[in-house]
């Protein structure tokens, strides 16, 4: 019988999420995979909140908590930078290897191509963090191209919202 993937349920970034953020973001293992700093500042779960507040506000990004049932597991979002909007994510270690980053990345997606009209969505991944490479095939996205990035490869990835589409229609397809 073959694995359901993970349905994630995200909704905007509000105060009530900073916790979370704090919590979870604070692991080591977040800020060798991400832009999270190490040590976390000790407000940067509410800084955090204010940053997608402000981009969302000014119509440059849309960030999310991303959470499996009623539990958050991470962060997914959107935000417009270099002229073109990129995807970006964390999920709190304690839920790697669940499908929840696919499954966040996904349902973002979903919506910010609906809501926003978007042509492409980029996104980059650090060339040594596999998981980060399957999570953006599994969305359908191309490697586009490779920089050299402190602390290695950094690879980009784009995602044209026809192929997106194409995904959709065979997952729903498949249900």
């Amino acid at each position: 019988m073959k694995k359901r993937p993970t349905e994630a349920r995200i909704e905007p970034l509000e105060m009530k999420h900073a916790p979370f953020i704090q919590r979870y973001a604070s692991d080591p293992a977040i800020a060798a995979t991400t832009h999270v700093p190490h040590p976390l500042p000790e407000n940067f779960g509410k800084e955090s909140v204010r940053w997608a507040v402000r981009l969302r506000d000014e119509g440059s990004g849309s960030i999310y908590a991303v959470y499996n049932d009623e539990t958050f597991v991470g962060l997914c979002g959107v935000r417009i930078n270099e002229e073109r909007p990129n995807l970006f994510y964390w999920i709190g270690k304690p839920f790697w290897g669940h499908g929840h980053g696919t499954a966040g990345a996904f349902a973002v997606l979903k919506r910010v191509f609906s809501e926003q009209g978007y042509p492409l969505i980029a996104a980059r991944s650090l060339a040594a963090n596999l998981a980060s490479i399957r999570i953006l095939e599994k969305c359908g996205f191309q490697y586009e191209s490779s920089e050299e990035y402190e602390p290695g490869t950094l690879n980009w990835y784009v995602l044209k919202q026809d192929d997106f589409n194409r995904i959709v229609q065979t997952r729903e397809m498949r249900r």
